[in-house]
Formats: C-alpha cells, sequence, structure tokens
C-alpha cells in the first residue's frame, strides 16, 4: 500500500498533507476541520464529524429542541468548573440556596426568570471557591480577585460613611 494511501488513526496522508475523513459529509477535510474531544479515559482525540457539519447538527438540534436548550447549556457551564448539577445542588443547599457573600437570593433575571448563583472560582488555579449573586460575582472579579483591594475600598467606604440623619456632624 502506498504511503498517500495509507490510514493511521483515521487520518489520511496525501501529497498535500494530513486528512482526515468526515463521516457526515464524507469529505476528506484537514485534521484542525475538526473539533477535539475530551474522553472519559482523559484521552483528547478528534471528532468524526467536521466542525461545519457539527454546526449545522447543533443549529438543527437547537431549533427542534428548544426547551433542552438552556438546561444542556447549564450543565455544559457546570461542567468546565467540574461540576455536576447534582453537587451543585448540594452546593447550594449547604449555603442555604444563598449568596456566600451578601447571604441573599439571587436577584438578576435572564431571559425572565431568576439566574442561578455563580461559580465562583479561583481564575489561577481554576478551584471552585462557592456560590455567588451576580452582583458579589461581578464586584469581586472588577477587584481582581485582590482581597487587599477589597479592604481598602472597605476603608475607603468607611471613611466617606455619611453620619446617621439627625446627628450632629
Amino acid at each position: 500500500m502506498a504511503a498517500d494511501d495509507s490510514i493511521v488513526q483515521g487520518t489520511f496522508w496525501g501529497e498535500d498533507g494530513p486528512r482526515q475523513y468526515c463521516l457526515v459529509c464524507k469529505t476528506l477535510k484537514p485534521p484542525d476541520a475538526f473539533g477535539l474531544q475530551k474522553r472519559r479515559t482523559g484521552s483528547i482525540r478528534r471528532r468524526s464529524e467536521c466542525k461545519s457539519c457539527a454546526t449545522i447538527r447543533a443549529g438543527k438540534w437547537k431549533k427542534s429542541n428548544p426547551g433542552n436548550v438552556k438546561k444542556h447549556q447549564r450543565i455544559g457551564t457546570l461542567r468546565e468548573h467540574g461540576l455536576t448539577p447534582a453537587t451543585y445542588r448540594a452546593m447550594l443547599c449547604a449555603q442555604g440556596g444563598v449568596c456566600a457573600i451578601c447571604g441573599k437570593a439571587e436577584t438578576a433575571k435572564r431571559n425572565g426568570k431568576t439566574a442561578w448563583l455563580s461559580v465562583d472560582h479561583d481564575h489561577g488555579t481554576g478551584r471552585v471557591r462557592q456560590l455567588l449573586c451576580s452582583a458579589c460575582n461581578t464586584a469581586i472579579g472588577m477587584f481582581r480577585d485582590d482581597p487587599e483591594l477589597l479592604e481598602r475600598a472597605a476603608a475607603y467606604l468607611r471613611r466617606h460613611r455619611l453620619p446617621p440623619e439627625g446627628s450632629p456632624l
């Protein structure tokens, strides 16, 4: 068998370099036209359908499953932080359903519904900390997760606190 006809892990080697066969559109494309997939074993491989076909398939699924789109997006977001819906619910119950900083329930709305509490995490390590309301999550993000900067901001607010109404200055 000639070198340009050989198949190595689903990749064809031709005159113009490696090519992979898309099982959907049945064409040979460069390997970077295929997305990567992380397997349960931790290994990574290229998907069997090209990115173009995957985009078309996802668009069709979204149109035919409008009620499930948000649910799957939420599960994907949790997965990015190494959480499952069950671990998120456990964290939410452990916090009494409220923000770990202000102790209040989420009030922000997304698409007319109350948003979920945000999964706060250390941006350096990726380690999940706790669940925060949108306001607190945005606030600590604006302070770049820097405790010293937050302490200086708190001291500033204390220095400039107005006296209660009716009290002499």
